[in-house]
């Protein structure tokens, strides 16, 4: 489907800045309000859709909401599919592409949700870390500390406006653990090889029948659904970005 307009996206929520349109389904555009889903993961081949979905939801975001409201931070094993982001003012940091810096943001931001649930602070500026690729680093690589800090991440990030997008191929116990998947409440699946796969997943098979590029199933809380995403384009990203960038003019 073809990406949404700026009048769409702009006047999406109505006084819901963080709903945005995420996709189509049957001609009836699909919304979702990100302010009350607390982490998403998203789970597909290579090449099925699911950076394009990651950057989609987040420059929405960005066209709905300020950098008083709203601060990202980027994780990927290939910043350069996001160097466009390190001009929008909404970043709260650089685009980080190496372990070290993955290992340090993500204890970062335990400790700050740890920080505003213990003081009660003021948490009405959502925070939202995207790791795109986490399964591009060896699983082995990935050492208990930062296990156990994604873990705090994941479980208290949600009562305090942190939230985490979380992009891999497959979401084995090698990167995810059960208790990590029960945080995490909203899953979303673009085409996968094996029917194995889509229950790891979404606890069920469906998503290894999805045919096409941008076709999703996603299971929030035990609710399933099915909708395809819009293609973003290298020209769409671009007029997106200028777009947030006159707004914050």
């Amino acid at each position: 489907m073809d990406a949404f307009s700026l009048e769409e996206l702009h006047g999406a929520g109505g006084d819901a800045p963080f709903r945005i349109p995420v996709g189509s389904r049957e001609g009836t555009v699909v919304f979702w309000d990100l302010s009350e889903i607390p982490h998403i993961l998203v789970s597909g081949a290579s090449g099925s859709g699911k950076t394009n979905f990651a950057k989609s939801l987040l420059l929405s975001l960005c066209c709905r909401v300020s950098a008083a409201g709203l601060g990202l931070r980027i994780v990927s094993s290939k910043p350069f599919e996001y160097s466009g982001f390190k001009k929008l003012p909404q970043m709260d940091g650089p685009l980080i592409g190496d372990y070290e810096g993955f290992a340090a943001l993500v204890g970062e931001l335990a400790a700050e949700t740890e920080r505003r649930r213990a003081l009660k602070a003021d948490s009405s500026r959502q925070l939202f870390l995207l790791i795109d690729d986490l399964d591009d680093w060896p699983s082995g690589q990935i050492g208990d500390t930062v296990r156990q800090n994604l873990n705090r991440l994941l479980r208290m990030g949600r009562v305090v406006n942190v939230h985490c997008l979380l992009v891999l191929n497959t979401p084995t116990e090698e990167y995810l653990t059960e208790e990590m998947k029960l945080c995490l409440s909203c899953r979303a699946s673009f085409a996968v090889p094996s029917a194995e796969i889509s229950r790891l997943s979404l606890g069920r098979e469906g998503a290894e029948s999805l045919s096409s590029p941008g076709e999703l199933m996603v299971r929030s809380w035990n609710d399933f659904d099915r909708f395809k995403t819009p293609e973003l384009g290298v020209e769409r990203e671009a007029e997106l970005i200028a777009s947030i960038l006159r707004n914050e003019a």
